[in-house]
């Protein structure tokens, strides 16, 4: 279910990093979507037993920041290849090159 925080941390970082102007309509769009995704998510967590296939090895201390920095990390790489395309003009292939060798160190 937090894992629809994804959408609103995505929207904010492309306010906030790109510059973009969203209307409050656009907001409510993203808030009426995460809602239902995460209404439709939960009821199927609660039908399949409440434990969502976790069983007894869910580990909520853990669990919860996982997601979280899921979340932010996944938004911000969209961010991050919108603005490398979009605003620096950048070669699709060369910016994944320079994120590969970013993360493996090359």
């Amino acid at each position: 279910m937090l894992i629809q925080l994804k959408l609103i941390v995505t929207a904010l970082l492309s306010v906030s990093l790109l510059g973009k102007v969203l209307v409050a309509g656009q907001w409510l769009a993203i808030l009426v979507l995460s809602a239902g995704v995460a209404a439709v998510q939960s009821s199927f967590v609660s039908s399949s037993g409440g434990g969502g296939g976790f069983g007894d090895s869910f580990n909520p201390g853990i669990g919860i920041p996982a997601v979280l920095l899921s979340s932010v990390t996944s938004g911000m790489a969209g961010v991050y290849n919108e603005r490398n395309v979009k605003v620096d003009r950048c070669c699709l292939f060369f910016c994944c090159l320079m994120l590969f060798g970013l993360f493996f160190g090359l």
